[in-house]
């Protein structure tokens, strides 16, 4: 408490309010760096997408018994394909 003593109520207020900026600043120049880096990972997706080789999916569903099961698999993959983790099933059943 004593030591505090020689700080005065305004100098204390601009301590308070220089902290506060800074802190304000490095969050905002995190969001605006993870906004950037996301943008860039976006961007690397559209121009090299996902290749896929259907033809290990496909034999696995050639068999009668399986074949019924292929649009299942499809259905089920189908919203983990539309945001890019997806196992293949629907992409290969859409061929």
């Amino acid at each position: 408490m004593w030591e505090n003593l020689r700080y005065s109520t305004a100098r204390h207020n601009i301590a308070t309010l220089i902290a506060w900026i800074l802190i304000f600043t490095f969050v905002s120049l995190m969001f605006l760096l993870f906004s950037w880096l996301q943008t860039l990972t976006i961007a690397s997706q559209n121009k090299y997408p996902p290749t896929l080789n259907c033809d290990p999916i496909v034999t696995q569903f050639q068999t009668t018994a399986s074949a019924p099961f292929f649009g299942q698999f499809a259905s089920r993959d189908k919203n983990y394909t539309i945001e890019a983790t997806g196992t293949g099933e629907y992409q290969c059943f859409c061929e």
